[in-house]
Formats: structure tokens, sequence, C-alpha cells
């Protein structure tokens, strides 16, 4: 089952209440690193990390 969005519910709720997550998962303001910012013929990757407001499942 998923919400709105996308997010999966989670299936071992053990209350009949439950507040559905209607809010996509957003850029956090930071935490976002890059391992390398000039890429060139010695350096051809690079790492980067991306932080979200909360967890996500899936990106596509």
């Amino acid at each position: 089952m998923r919400d709105l969005v996308g997010n999966v519910l989670q299936t071992n709720v053990s209350s009949a209440a439950y507040t559905l997550d209607r809010m996509a998962a957003q850029l956090a303001a930071s935490g976002h690193t890059i391992s390398h910012t000039a890429l060139g013929p010695d350096q051809q990757t690079t790492s980067v990390t991306i932080k979200f407001s909360e967890a996500v499942g899936v990106l596509e």
C-alpha cells in the first residue's frame, strides 16, 4: 500500500489509527557533499551525497 506521493506504508501498524504522509520528501538545506569538484583526465569520477528531509526508498 502506498500514500499519494508513493511512499510505502508500513504493514506492521498495530493501531487502527494512523496518519498518511502526503508530502513528498524534499532536499535538506545542508549536508550535501561532492568528493571531487574538478573532473578531468586524472579524476574522471566523483561521489555525490544528497540529503533529504525524510527517508527515501527509491529514486527514479
